[in-house]
């Protein structure tokens, strides 16, 4: 069994679609998924709790991690087309 570190962080996702929810009643599934992030995954989350575009998240990470986030964009948005595909972010437009 794998050990946890203590700084691991996680995207706790409530499971709510109607599937979801009979299997957490009759089957006594968990009511959440945690999913763990790895380091660049947290910092992206963090970033966008701060309310930050994809270009300030991208740029913010390269300063943050240097060349180990290197390529930062395209690593990035791979990360939020996961996200996207399973509804777990909703986008905001910006005001044009």
């Amino acid at each position: 069994m794998e050990q946890e570190s203590p700084e691991a962080t996680f995207l706790v996702i409530q499971r709510t679609n109607f599937v979801e929810r009979i299997t957490i009643r009759f089957f006594k599934q968990p009511s959440v998924r945690k999913i763990k992030l790895d380091k660049f995954g947290a910092f992206a989350i963090k970033q966008m709790e701060f309310q930050s575009n994809v270009n300030q998240i991208s740029k913010a990470m390269s300063e943050h991690f240097g060349e180990e986030a290197e390529p930062a964009l395209p690593r990035l948005m791979k990360f939020l087309e996961i996200l996207e595909v399973h509804d777990w972010i909703i986008w905001d437009e910006e005001e044009k």
